[in-house]
């Protein structure tokens, strides 16, 4: 089944690279390798944020419906800083080309 999984997440990738070769091909190798690294960046600290923060903050209560909510509250607020981080680095980084439509 995780083949399948994989499979299907590399389609995608392709599918979205191929529809967003316009942007792409603005780009130069710098721009688009600091893009990718951007993302890299962004998704690590997203993790950590989530898994090892969000079971922290969310391990200090007993109640299961506060520690869910909890661990939610952690989840959107890590999405949300994360999102203003890439959107930063990539407008930096590609000189305006990404993202479209920021902020």
């Amino acid at each position: 089944m995780e083949y399948v999984s994989f499979g299907m997440s590399l389609a995608l990738l392709f599918y979205i690279g191929y529809r967003n070769r316009n942007v792409i091909n603005k780009l130069t190798h710098l721009q688009l390798a600091t893009a990718l690294l951007g993302y890299l960046v962004t998704v690590s600290i997203g993790f950590v944020f989530i898994y090892y923060g969000g079971n922290w903050l969310a391990g200090v209560f007993s109640n299961v419906v506060i520690k869910y909510g909890v661990f939610v509250s952690v989840v959107l607020v890590t999405l949300y800083v994360c999102k203003g981080l890439l959107g930063k680095w990539l407008h930096k980084a590609t000189g305006g080309v990404l993202p479209k439509e920021w902020r």
